[in-house]
């Protein structure tokens, strides 16, 4: 199942999974509201950005199919023993299972790849604003992004940078700071940006070696009369970086699931991720 980012997000698909389930096993739904987007949730701070005529925007250019043709997605699960004893070690460690598994992820990145190594490294983390919405299960984009910066040296030690990265994306699920990202796209927006400085724009903000989207634990029943869910392999995407590893991670029936979406994939990358977190946890 695909869905462009501009409609849904990737914990909206889940609940679509949840729909999906339930109609096949019979059951009927009633349908939902329709909800606010994420920009009316947060204050409206899009509202004051000037229209564009249409006939002002770039042509559309051909997507490069070498690019996409390269696009791999790998997969793992983690046994329920491991999946529950990151969650204890990480709460013992004040932590979070996302901050686990950013940092093995960065850990398991910079010991297969010397660019991971040697580079400073930008990894990024879209943050979940669905909390502050009035419909949870809603078919909408409620995240924001924030950027990783790590020079070569910070890190070296698995909690000290589990710790780090959960402070830096914890800020961002406040309504407050969600809004204050909004309000600097509405005022990038707001200048009348060119083809040029939306590239600079997106480069600076997106160009990444790696990403962790972390869904948590799906929060409904997995089984639906005779149908079950068994395994949730996503989310799966890209920033347009080539050679970026995507890693999407979600928690069901009591085992982690990981993916990893790249055109050039890091060989191991999801296997030393795993060592590196069974080795700290178990």
């Amino acid at each position: 199942m695909t869905v462009h980012h501009a409609i849904a997000d990737a914990i909206a698909l889940t609940w679509v999974f949840r729909d999906v389930l339930l109609l096949l096993s019979g059951q009927k739904l009633e349908p939902l509201a329709i909800p606010d987007s994420q920009d009316e949730m947060l204050g409206n701070a899009l509202r004051g950005v000037p229209e564009r005529s249409a006939r002002a925007l770039p042509q559309v250019t051909a997507s490069d199919a070498s690019y996409r043709e390269r696009m791999q997605v790998k997969h793992r699960a983690l046994s329920r023993d491991l999946t529950a004893a990151i969650a204890e070690k990480a709460r013992s460690e004040s932590t979070t299972v996302f901050g686990a598994i950013s940092a093995a992820t960065i850990l398991a990145g910079r010991s297969l790849s010397n660019r991971w190594r040697t580079e400073p490294l930008q990894f990024l983390c879209p943050v979940s604003s669905r909390r502050h919405a009035e419909f949870q299960e809603a078919v909408r984009a409620y995240f924001n992004i924030i950027p990783l910066h790590l020079a070569p040296e910070i890190g070296s030690d698995l909690w000290d940078l589990a710790r780090y990265c959960k402070a830096a994306v914890l800020p961002a699920q406040s309504r407050e700071v969600a809004r204050e990202i909004s309000k600097q796209i509405g005022g990038f927006l707001g200048m009348g940006p060119t083809p040029a400085t939306v590239s600079d724009f997106m480069h600076a903000n997106f160009a990444s070696q790696g990403s962790l989207s972390s869904l948590g634990v799906i929060p409904y029943a997995t089984r639906a009369r005779d149908i079950e869910l068994t395994a949730i392999w996503g989310p799966a995407l890209s920033t347009g970086v080539d050679g970026e590893q995507y890693l999407g991670a979600v928690t069901l029936n009591g085992e982690l699931h990981l993916t990893n979406t790249s055109s050039r994939p890091i060989t191991g990358l999801l296997s030393k991720t795993e060592s590196i977190l069974a080795r700290a946890c178990l």
